[in-house]
């Protein structure tokens, strides 16, 4: 798979919520670094998976993506993208936001896996 179709596959992963296809997307071992918007920092598959579990069973929100540039290598590539994320607070309060992300991937095994993922306010 090429390395554009991998990341619109990652990206429609997390869109739809798709748990079992977003994993598959990942490297799946203690590499594996998220970094949320608020700062905070996620290490390996197994956090990064427990995350994904308890945010993709959340109904309220929704994110659209543009791709503002990608560079991409022979075993790396990056992908820089703007978020428009929407969502509800804890209150029911609409919110939303919008920050840049920050997708890498390696080359792995033929495959394009996520292996950092990085969103700025």
């Amino acid at each position: 798979m090429e390395f554009y179709d991998a990341l619109m596959n990652h990206l429609e992963m997390v869109k739809t919520r798709n748990l079992e296809g977003f994993l598959s997307t990942l490297v799946q071992d203690h590499r594996l670094i998220l970094i949320l918007p608020n700062g905070s920092l996620l290490k390996g598959y197994g956090e990064v998976k427990k995350f994904h579990i308890d945010w993709f069973s959340d109904p309220a929100w929704s994110m659209e993506t543009e791709l503002m540039t990608s560079v991409v290598g022979s075993d790396l590539a990056q992908a820089l993208l703007k978020v428009d994320y929407n969502d509800t607070d804890e209150e029911g309060k609409s919110y939303t936001l919008h920050y840049f992300l920050s997708l890498t991937f390696i080359l792995e095994n033929g495959e394009w896996r996520l292996i950092m993922d990085q969103n700025t306010m």
